[in-house]
């Protein structure tokens, strides 16, 4: 269970939240076991400062906007879910895996959206009343043999799942008064479920390499139901299927018994959500179901090396290109419409590092540099309504909200009871913030350290700590809203800060 409030690092930032995680296992018999988890998630209050321009962000980043006090712009969310898992297995190379959940999920937001926009009947409003009821299950057989004489294993499933959401819209004021729900603006009911079949094959063709392939074909269908028809604002139901199979596979070779090498190729598929799908950039009511699911092929090459008795090195190399990839055409007022971009590219590098520098220490450095790019140009817009994009977003542009390069060192001390104590280092670039990329997020550098003491009993661990972050108080964008329409892009993260606290793990 953990519990946090907050004032906020910023103006108008307070947000309380509650979490719940609970897992039970038991084993009827050796070859039947049951595990039941259940998570639940409370956030009743939390105040969104918005973000702010760059001068903003200069001169305070401490500060929220005028429209976020006006307003009133917060959020709420509340979600409950568990799910049982049984498994099966057999004592002749077959096993049963059997899974199903359920949850609920509710959320209300207040949104910045002047008076005046929502005078348009066509306007869905300024309040997000959410309340999503999800469900699925999962199916799977597997078997464990041999093929010419060699280990071999075989898995193929069914996989469903289904989502309904009460989607209601309405205006933020009442009267003279903002920052309050007023009239219903939008009612409708969405119905999202997906069918997936799918089949795995693991092989060890030889003492030293192993070959993985699989294959999935996935079907989507999302049902859109307007409750909210009048003369002004007709019928905007609509549905919407998508449709692909893809298909993973890759090699893993065992050089030595300290290195190892991999390489796999894999084709992707991502339908829109329901939230990039709630709104069209062209202003008008309805879904935006001119929305394409994104399409991508992948490949990455990597090894794992052991280095010492605990040192090992890590590295893996990955390339990406995508189609239809779902992006936003522009933010006003925290919400955002979608479009899909032109082709895209991701090429990149992963590298970790792991050594001991004494028997109870450990030092962590890991670096990520990714080019994410345009391959090929497409128009876009920098605000809605936007009933015909109009701004060239050139090949080559930078994606944004992806930073170039990210380095985390991290110096650990102490063992699994008594003192403990490390030092953390991050570093990430400059992030550009819209499409057209004349304007990024600075790079910054921070510095962490804490310290702590564990008490070690009878099946518990009571933990007591305390951890200083951002020691040296650099100012920096801790997130970016991206193409916000306001130029509004920076959400600034907090400046030095002391969190302590306790924890206690009790098992039995």
């Amino acid at each position: 269970y953990t519990h946090l409030a907050t004032e906020g690092f910023r103006s108008h930032s307070r947000a309380r939240r509650d979490l719940l995680n609970a897992k039970l296992v038991w084993a009827s018999s050796p070859d039947h076991r049951f595990s039941l988890i259940v998570n639940h998630f409370a956030m009743p209050h939390a105040e969104d400062p918005l973000g702010l321009t760059r001068a903003q962000f200069d001169e305070n980043p401490r500060q929220a906007t005028t429209a976020a006090r006006q307003f009133d712009t917060r959020k709420s969310v509340d979600q409950t879910q568990g799910g049982l898992i049984y498994e099966w297995q057999g004592r002749d190379h077959h096993t049963v895996r059997a899974l199903a959940y359920a949850g609920a999920r509710q959320v209300r937001q207040f949104l910045a959206i002047p008076v005046a926009p929502q005078a348009n009947p066509k306007h869905p409003g300024g309040v997000i009343d959410l309340d999503n009821r999800f469900a699925g299950a999962d199916l799977r057989w597997g078997f464990h043999g041999t093929l010419s004489a060699r280990p071999y294993s075989f898995v193929a499933g069914l996989a469903y799942e289904t989502l309904t959401q009460a989607r209601r819209g309405y205006e933020n004021f009442d009267g003279d008064r903002t920052g309050v729900q007023g009239v219903l603006r939008r009612d409708e009911t969405n119905t999202v479920y997906s069918l997936d079949p799918y089949a795995q094959a693991d092989w060890q063709f030889s003492e030293r390499a192993s070959l993985m392939a699989g294959l999935r074909h996935s079907r989507v269908r999302l049902d859109f139901d307007d409750h909210y028809v009048t003369d002004d604002n007709g019928d905007d139901s609509g549905a919407r299927d998508y449709f692909a199979s893809t298909a993973a596979a890759g090699v893993l070779l065992k050089v030595n018994d300290d290195l190892r090498i991999h390489t796999s190729y894999g084709i992707g598929f991502e339908t829109p959500t329901l939230a990039e799908l709630a709104y069209r950039p062209d202003g008008e009511p309805g879904p935006n179901l001119a929305l394409n699911a994104a399409r991508s092929r992948h490949a990455e090459v990597g090894a794992k090396l052991r280095l010492a008795t605990s040192a090992q090195a890590q590295l893996a190399l990955f390339h990406a290109d995508t189609r239809d990839e779902v992006a936003i055409c522009a933010n006003s007022g925290g919400r955002s419409a979608f479009c899909n971009a032109g082709r895209t590219q991701r090429l990149g590098a992963e590298a970790h590092l792991v050594l001991p520098v004494s028997q109870v220490g450990q030092l962590e450095l890991s670096h990520t540099w990714l080019r994410a790019v345009v391959r090929e140009g497409y128009l876009t817009c920098t605000s809605t309504p936007c009933a015909m994009p109009s701004i060239e977003v050139a090949a080559g542009n930078r994606l944004p909200g992806v930073p170039e390069s990210k380095t985390d060192l991290l110096l650990r001390w102490g063992a699994q009871t008594g003192w403990h104590a490390q030092v953390e280092a991050q570093y990430l670039s400059k992030v550009y913030v819209n499409d057209v990329n004349d304007e990024a997020a600075p790079s910054y550098a921070l510095v962490h350290v804490g310290a702590g003491y564990v008490f070690p009993g009878p099946g518990t661990r009571l933990r007591l700590f305390v951890q200083a972050n951002n020691l040296f108080d650099a100012a920096y964008a801790g997130s970016v809203i991206v193409n916000d329409a306001n130029r509004r892009y920076y959400e600034p993260g907090p400046g030095f800060n002391v969190f302590c606290g306790l924890s206690l793990h009790w098992q039995r």
